[in-house]
């Protein structure tokens, strides 16, 4: 693989950069895989994962040949597939102290979803984890990973940045934006990508990274922090883009403290992740805070979401909630349980916007009979229905939506679990079992 001398040129001034080792490093197939777990569904996996990630608790390195598709685990939410280097966030969150309080934290730019599962680890239960994506195709992406997380304290829209800053009344504590770029820091990971790259990508990007900058920025209370991040190697999307946001917003670079022996390297109040100098992919990251902004002014929407918080719960199975923090509400003609923080703000949202997901789906209520899918993955909330624990031979054939017959004298719905996760359900009737894991989900070898 030969990286284009155009982009190496950019490269040459900056701290860590070797330009043999950089090439030296993409000439080789990437000889890792890695995963972080999810510290609520604690489970053996089947593969080694012993080497750990050194910026992040649940992360580790696994071998290249494993395949997370053909493990149950990974359909059950117990880990995800994420690249090392953006699990740096998690890291960065904890040097600010985010964690400590309850906040409300946005990822502006949010599919597939690894960084908003870090917030959701991360932060406290009592915050507010909005994940929004403006493209429609993988939004729904992002809101199956959350699904599969299984928290209920989580928002997901699929809006502009521009339009979700007119449909909220509020601002965040955390804007986390991991930018659309030109993916350069990606090469190794995808090594076709690298025919098709070109400079022209970057000036695209950068333009586009202006205009979510200035709505990250918006979004963004006083004292509030912006992450900001890429997969790009380019300068122009990211020392430069930092320098930009600097000069013409009224914010202030963040710097924390970064382990010499990780070797990530500062750059100009940045970090960057180095292939050649540690065991992941490009990445930056730059930590900006808000100290002027403009109070938000009210805005007379024609109508809110209309939600009823006080539900007739005329069940065909009991929905069990041990938390007080955790409630019942009526939308989009769908029974949720969400966090009680939730309430008040759908309240008060533009009903143009998007939602597509506000904590636990359970059923929708033109289906009562049939529990939503989401529900059977939640780590929090039970019911009264039935578990049926699968081996891995039936697990793979459940995700596959092959039809299998009833061996038990059990009738009606029941979830589907592998290592007691859920990972959906199934409608047993006398001679046969109706497979009801949902078609976009299915795995296809």
């Amino acid at each position: 693989m030969q990286v284009p001398k155009q982009l190496t040129n950019q490269l040459l001034h900056l701290n860590g950069f070797e330009l043999k080792d950089f090439c030296n490093a993409h000439s080789v197939p990437l000889n890792y895989r890695s995963i972080r777990l999810n510290p609520n569904k604690p489970v053996p996996l089947p593969f080694e994962h012993k080497h750990p990630i050194p910026w992040t608790k649940q992360g580790y390195y696994t071998d290249s040949t494993v395949k997370f598709t053909t493990d149950p685990n990974f359909h059950t939410g117990a880990y995800y597939a994420q690249e090392p280097s953006s699990m740096f966030i998690e890291y960065v969150i904890l040097q600010l102290q985010l964690h400590l309080k309850p906040i409300k934290a946005l990822d502006l730019c949010a599919a597939p979803g690894g960084k908003t599962t870090i917030l959701l680890d991360v932060l406290s239960q009592e915050s507010l984890v909005w994940a929004n994506e403006p493209h429609s195709t993988r939004a729904m992406t992002l809101t199956d990973t959350l699904n599969r997380w299984g928290h209920d304290n989580i928002c997901v829209s699929n809006a502009n940045p521009s339009t979700l800053k007119k449909a909220l009344p509020f601002q965040f504590d955390l804007t986390l934006v991991d930018a659309p770029c030109s993916g350069s820091g990606l090469f190794r990971k995808q090594p076709g990508f690298i025919n098709e790259w070109h400079n022209g990508m970057v000036k695209e990007s950068r333009k586009n990274q202006e205009l979510i900058l200035h709505e990250a920025f918006q979004l963004t209370k006083i004292q509030g922090f912006i992450i900001y991040s890429t997969c790009s190697f380019s300068p122009e999307e990211n020392e430069d883009l930092t320098q930009w946001f600097l000069k013409h917003y009224p914010v202030k670079h963040i710097q924390i403290n970064v382990p010499d022996a990780w070797n990530i390297k500062i750059s100009e109040g940045a970090y960057r992740f180095w292939p050649h100098l540690l065991k992941a992919e490009g990445f930056y990251c730059s930590i900006f805070q808000v100290m002027e902004q403009s109070e938000i002014k009210p805005v007379k929407h024609k109508k809110m979401h209309c939600i009823n918080t006080k539900p007739k719960l005329n069940l065909p199975f009991e929905i069990k909630i041990n938390d007080v923090n955790q409630s019942y509400i009526e939308f989009n003609k769908s029974l949720w349980v969400i966090s009680n923080n939730l309430i008040d703000i759908l309240n008060i949202i533009d009903n143009q916007l998007l939602i597509l997901k506000i904590g636990t789906c359970c059923l929708t209520l033109n289906n009562k009979d049939i529990p939503e899918h989401q529900l059977a993955q939640s780590f929090k909330i039970k019911t009264d229905l039935p578990d049926f624990e699968c081996a891995l031979e039936l697990a793979l054939s459940y995700l596959k939506r092959n039809s299998f017959k009833n061996t038990i004298s059990k009738t009606g719905w029941h979830a589907m679990t592998y290592n007691k996760l859920g990972m959906g359900w199934a409608n047993f009737l006398n001679n046969r079992v109706n497979n009801a894991y949902p078609k976009i989900l299915k795995i296809l070898h």
